[in-house]
């Protein structure tokens, strides 16, 4: 594919999905981070005034989802049927699913106590069964198969990485007891591009 352009701040954040997608199949492109001015005099410009944004030539799109299943498609990370996508799919929805339900909710929380609280009550329910889930699909992986759709990475194990990372952002262990869920995030984290990407990405909270 052409070299592209992805704007977003200076966070994993809505943008660390696509920038894994790019890194691990080596795919040039400018990844711009914007702050304070820069993104007030860029925002009238944007399609829809939220980042991230990706331009292709001299065209720019939004929605993080939409922009990070486009690249998988372009790469050939959204496996080789609609079985195998729909995959891919449940698990980006369930992990977007955690955020906008959890983890929003959380990170804006601004007295400490509550916080905590917060933290704790997610901790001890509804983030075990997100993760009984992201377990019973990987449990149906076959015998000697790696990764979510079986021998061949897909989105759904960056998804995967980059969501069990922004748990841990909020100072939660997602693999207590769960040697199969971090046996998986060391897989994939050690392919040479993502363990490469991982180590040189500017180092942020989110």
């Amino acid at each position: 594919m052409s070299k592209c352009r992805l704007t977003y701040f200076n966070s994993r954040g809505g943008a660390e999905l696509a920038r894994l997608v790019l890194k691990c199949k080596g795919i040039e492109f400018e990844d711009e981070r914007l702050e304070g001015d820069a993104w007030t005099q860029r925002k009238p410009d944007t399609p829809l005034g939220a980042l991230p944004v990706l331009k292709i030539g001299d065209k720019e799109y939004c929605q993080s989802a939409a922009i990070a299943r486009y690249l998988a498609k372009e790469n050939g990370l959204m496996g080789a049927n609609n079985l195998e996508a729909l995959r891919i799919e449940e698990m980006m929805e369930m992990f977007a699913e955690m955020l906008n339900r959890e983890l929003i909710k959380i990170y804006m929380e601004k007295d400490d106590d509550k916080k905590k609280e917060l933290v704790k009550t997610f901790s001890e329910g509804s983030l075990q069964k997100y993760l009984d889930f992201v377990e019973k699909r990987l449990k149906e992986i076959k015998e000697g198969k790696a990764f979510l759709i079986g021998d061949k990475l897909s989105l759904g194990d960056l998804v995967i990485i980059d969501g069990l990372t922004m748990i841990g952002a909020f100072k939660i262990d997602p693999f207590k007891d769960r040697t199969l869920l971090k046996a998986h995030f060391d897989r994939v984290g050690a392919i040479p591009e993502i363990a490469k990407w991982v180590k040189e990405r500017p180092a942020t909270n989110f």
